[in-house]
């Protein structure tokens, strides 16, 4: 994608967020350089640092219940917004003293129809990065998919900890995904 365009859909993400309470406030975008550059909030003044720098720091993983809960609720938030966070690795996810959750880099998003019900069955075109061989997509597909890059970096973190942690023993397999997040969005 050209760089303008993609600049382009990455602030519509951003401002999509934005109007329900999500991610950084969009402040001005420019293109130099063939590169875009999105302007925002600063987070880090307000506290918030990436899951990425808190784990470079302390070289283990800091997730409990309270921290998968917020971070899950956010993406109830989404999906009934009839979007998803697609790359929700540890240098997109924010947090603060509080846990509370922040994301930023919106480039890519997927969108679907927000009336639907998480488990519909109705298939959705995914985004570029998502396609594989045709395959459309159901909400729940998209979700899961959306977790991957989070389950990874959590795994990477701290193998030892990731083991033996609740976030392991939560997201063992897509089966145990699925339940969890039924049971987090009571559906």
């Amino acid at each position: 994608m050209a760089p303008r365009k993609k600049l382009e859909q990455e602030k519509e993400n951003l401002i999509y967020a934005n109007t329900f309470g999500i991610g950084p406030r969009y402040v001005d975008s420019i293109l130099y350089n063939n590169y875009g550059i999105l302007k925002m909030t600063n987070l880090k003044i307000h506290g918030f640092k990436t899951l990425e720098s808190i784990c470079s720091e302390i070289h283990a993983c800091v997730f409990d219940e309270t921290f998968l809960n917020h971070f899950l609720n956010l993406l109830y938030k989404m999906v009934n917004l009839g979007c998803m966070h697609m790359d929700l690795n540890f240098g997109n996810i924010m947090i603060n003293i509080d846990k509370t959750i922040q994301l930023i880099d919106f480039a890519e998003v997927q969108y679907f129809q927000a009336s639907l019900p998480f488990e519909s069955t109705h298939r959705f075109t995914p985004i570029d990065h998502l396609r594989r061989h045709g395959e459309k997509l159901t909400i729940m597909m998209i979700v899961k998919e959306a977790l991957l890059p989070f389950v990874g970096d959590v795994s990477e973190c701290s193998p030892t900890l990731f083991a033996n942690s609740f976030i392991h023993k939560t997201l063992a397999s897509d089966d145990d995904i699925c339940r969890l997040l039924k049971h987090c969005w009571c559906i």
